[in-house]
């Protein structure tokens, strides 16, 4: 092999040892610049751990439910009454005293709302609402909350009874930790 050979796929590198490169005087930020300004291969083997070691460090240190954005698509409802369920493989089951909000849809909007969910899971708020777009929020301890787009609509005349059915979800490997909402043609008992 020869020199011109060994410096056309691996620059800065003689005799098996990288060298030093040069930086601009700024500090290097990126894993690759890091690794560049390594002498040897030793030193690029213990650079890789910190690096490994630090990247562990910052990922455990976040919570459970810190596992990125979600972004539910908007409800649009006539109805600002539903029912707060748990997920099974087959069926569902209510969630009784869940905390269900009405929010002001602007980022940290102020509460308007609050109700609890009964023994069947269901809830509606006491007060009356003027079509327009609000935040719907479910949570329940030990489970993913549900903070949601919705748009209240006036109900046409003949139109079929709707609800609002959230699901709350304990599963951090779905989107939403499990967790969504649909609105659904009421079912009259």
């Amino acid at each position: 092999m020869s020199q011109a050979e060994g410096t056309a796929h691996s620059p800065g590198v003689a005799n098996g040892e990288a060298k030093p490169r040069r930086t601009s005087g700024r500090k290097a930020a990126s894993v690759g610049s890091i690794l560049l300004q390594a002498r040897s291969k030793a030193e690029v083997n213990r650079t890789m751990r910190v690096l490994m070691l630090m990247l562990f460090l910052l990922s455990s240190a976040l919570p459970a439910n810190a596992q990125g954005t979600c972004v539910p698509n908007e409800l649009v409802t006539q109805s600002l009454e539903g029912r707060v369920v748990l997920k099974r493989e087959v069926g569902e089951d209510p969630i009784e005293r869940a905390s269900v909000q009405l929010l002001e849809s602007r980022y940290q909007g102020r509460v308007l709302a609050s109700a609890t969910s009964d023994a069947n899971g269901a809830f509606k708020f006491a007060k009356k609402f003027k079509p327009g777009k609000y935040v719907l929020k479910v949570t329940y301890p030990e489970m993913a909350t549900y903070v949601g787009p919705l748009r209240f609509t006036k109900a046409a005349t003949g139109s079929e009874t709707q609800e609002i059915v959230v699901t709350i979800g304990a599963d951090f490997t779905k989107p939403c930790g499990g967790s969504s909402a649909v609105v659904k043609a009421r079912k009259e008992n």
